[in-house]
């Protein structure tokens, strides 16, 4: 008996850039780390494995310029996450993670470069 026509396999043509890659990326981490218990998925686990992995990644080549301003971005991204004031019109810089530790906010603070005699 001969054996069947095999039919050309579809084949998901490789990402060649960082954000039609985070498409596979952010499916594959949900599979892995959805908790099964109706909560959905464990998103600090999954952005702190993925910083590691990222990371990881970067120290392979840390003269790269490329990873020096892949660098600069991040840090770039983190501090405006940090920094984001919930009624802020820049508000698509993540959830509001700084809310509570604004109400604790005593005012101006002095920089160290002003003195103690000021």
């Amino acid at each position: 008996m001969a054996k069947p026509p095999r039919g050309k396999s579809k084949r998901v043509q490789k990402p060649t850039t960082a954000a039609s890659a985070a498409v596979f990326v952010r499916a594959y981490v949900l599979k892995l780390f959805h908790r099964e218990d109706g909560q959905a998925a464990d998103w600090p686990v999954i952005a702190e494995t993925l910083l590691l992995a990222a990371f990881h990644a970067m120290d392979q080549r840390p003269h790269c310029p490329r990873v020096r301003k892949l660098l600069r971005r991040v840090e770039g991204g983190v501090y405006a996450r940090l920094t984001a004031i919930p009624d802020d019109p820049y508000k698509d810089v993540g959830p509001e993670p700084v809310a509570a530790l604004l109400s604790e906010f005593d005012g101006p603070q002095r920089h160290f470069s002003e003195g103690a005699g000021h």
